[in-house]
């Protein structure tokens, strides 16, 4: 009997067996141990000797360098530099379901299940799965393992580190690739079965599989919690089966989420601060603040999670805050078809309804690839800026949005409604970098300015490209140009259809629609009140056609005055 550990030294690719199946082999290794008599306890130094066989002694320290590795049924270590500390406790109760690996995951098997026993038959008693233990790699780690102080044969890590080329792979069942860990510190504390802490760093440290990646300088995991923090930037990338739009997709893409200061995930919702990008397909939102909240709720540390990806988890709304850009554009095969931006104040996405809701002041800019319907020549007068050269200057139909109150709409349902102070100005370009100003308006183009602005989106079909309808209300006032001359007017609605180059204005109860236009030799009618016009607006002015009805005043003169 000794009141000091005993120490055993070996030199040179050693190979020792310890208590619980694990074993340690190394270049070098060192290994503290006390003598233990029958039923646990330590031998005092006046304890009379005892009948019967001696009792494997009790390891309290290991430790390696060189190529060391620890093998046991949870886990394999491999390490330059390895020490392993035991310490003797009241071990809590065994939680059921709180996972034997050592990040808490649930341990798949490749177990299949057996087949019924034939009748009459016992069925044979199942085998425990054979778990896959974790592989992990690192310059150096320290350890320590809770020993039952009653029931010896149960151990439970207390706490791990690992510091230098980190490397941690979890097995999935076979045929799926694993989860791994990726940095240049680990640290795993087990404060209880179920709870559980992991923070690893790296520059930058990653967690990821075949389907997603999680990338950041300082990653936190809270089990028990079933909390995710990423302190500073990071990225994230998973596959979703819908766009950011809410519109579903053909094939899962692969979502990818930036940000520069943190990332906050509870299980549900995932909140990013600090220069968000979001991308999906050619679609990308910014913002400095954004919200992700998921249909039902999951667990980041689920070893099935990917196989729930991208099935099962599906984006119930995105909320952007803050400086807030949209970006997209829309291709056919190669060819670019339409591009738009945005910049809003606040904006939200119902990924289940369709439903948006956005905060002015704001803006939308759209370019659309081919002509407007009834367009056959190129604009002879005025152009947008920048002037055309090689193409025609209908290749393209612009237009922007401007409010200051709120955005309403449904992605699906392709209608959105602006509010208070709108303007929207349209018309042809040559690219789709060109724009219109509202106060140089080109043949073709038009400007509405209105309290609110019912935007309404028709898809392309085999007989029809795809085409807009306005429907402008309050204080409209209706700007474009007409066989070269500026056409003004003023209405209590104005609408448009695109696809027939068509305009009605309408007056409400005694309010009247004035036109102002500039006289010309042909047409000297310069004021027009009247309480309802129809406008046929062509490319070709032989086909337009300016219709007035119920008219009080002509050229300023009254009818029959």
């Amino acid at each position: 009997p000794k009141t000091q550990l005993d120490i055993v030294e070996v030199q040179g690719d050693a190979s020792i067996s310890l208590e619980q199946e694990y074993e340690l082999q190394g270049d070098a290794l060192r290994i503290w141990f006390t003598p233990v008599e029958m039923g646990g306890k330590s031998a005092a130094p006046d304890a009379a000797p005892r009948q019967g066989p001696t009792p494997p002694p009790r390891v309290e320290r290991v430790a390696g360098v060189g190529k060391v590795v620890l093998k046991s049924p949870q886990a394999t270590a491999r390490t330059k530099w390895l020490d392993v500390v035991f310490q003797s406790i009241a071990l809590p109760p065994e939680v059921p379901g709180a996972g034997g690996s050592l990040f808490g995951l649930q341990e798949p098997s490749n177990s299949v299940a057996s087949a019924p026993a034939p009748q009459g038959r016992r069925a044979p008693p199942r085998k425990p799965a054979p778990t896959l233990p974790l592989d992990i790699q690192s310059d150096s780690i320290r350890a320590l393992v809770s020993r039952d102080a009653d029931e010896p044969t149960r151990m439970a890590l207390a706490n791990l580190v690992a510091d230098g080329a980190v490397t941690v792979t979890q097995p999935m069942k076979p045929g799926q690739p694993p989860v791994q860990i990726l940095g240049n510190h680990l640290d795993v504390k087990n404060i209880l079965p179920a709870q559980q802490l992991v923070t690893v760093t790296g520059s930058p440290a990653q967690i990821r599989s075949d389907v997603s990646r999680l990338e950041g300088h300082d990653i936190r995991l809270d089990r028990q919690r079933n909390l995710l923090n990423v302190v500073g930037a990071g990225v994230l990338q998973y596959p979703v089966n819908m766009a950011l739009d809410g519109q579903p997709l053909d094939q899962p893409q692969l979502l990818q989420v930036k940000w520069a200061e943190r990332l906050e995930f509870n299980g549900q919702t995932a909140d990013f601060y600090e220069k968000v990008e979001a991308s999906l397909r050619q679609m990308v939102m910014r913002c400095n603040a954004m919200h992700v909240s998921l249909v039902n709720p999951l667990r980041f540390d689920d070893p099935q999670l990917q196989k729930l990806a991208p099935q099962q988890l599906q984006l119930a709304k995105i909320v952007c805050e803050n400086k807030v850009e949209l970006d997209s554009a829309e291709y056919q095969g190669n060819i670019i078809v339409s591009r738009s931006f945005g910049r809003l104040g606040q904006f939200e996405i119902n990924n289940v309804t369709g439903k948006t809701v956005a905060q002015g002041p704001g803006y939308f800019m759209e370019w659309r690839r081919g002509q407007r319907q009834g367009d056959s020549r190129a604009n002879t007068n005025k152009v947008a800026k920048p002037t055309a050269r090689s193409e025609s200057p209908r290749d393209w139909t612009y237009s922007r949005i401007d409010f200051q109150g709120l955005m309403k709409g449904n992605v699906r349902e392709r209608f959105t409604r602006f509010e208070d102070h709108v303007e929207i100005v349209y018309g042809p370009v040559p690219h789709a970098t060109d724009r219109i100003e509202a106060d140089e308006l080109p043949e073709g183009a038009a400007s509405i300015t209105c309290d609110a602005l019912m935007v309404e989106q028709y898809a392309e079909t085999d007989a029809a490209p795809a085409f807009v309808k306005l429907s402008a209300e309050g204080n409209t006032k209706l700007e474009l140009e007409w066989d070269g001359h500026p056409f003004h007017a003023q209405a209590d609605e104005v609408k448009f259809d695109e696809s027939k180059d068509y305009y009605l204005l309408r007056s409400i109860g005694a309010q009247k629609v004035i036109i102002n236009r500039e006289p010309t030799t042909n047409d000297p009618r310069g004021l027009i009140k009247c309480s309802r016009v129809d406008i046929q607006h062509p490319s070709d002015p032989s086909r337009r056609v300016f219709k007035v009805q119920q008219a009080t005043v002509l050229n300023g003169v009254q009818p029959g005055g």
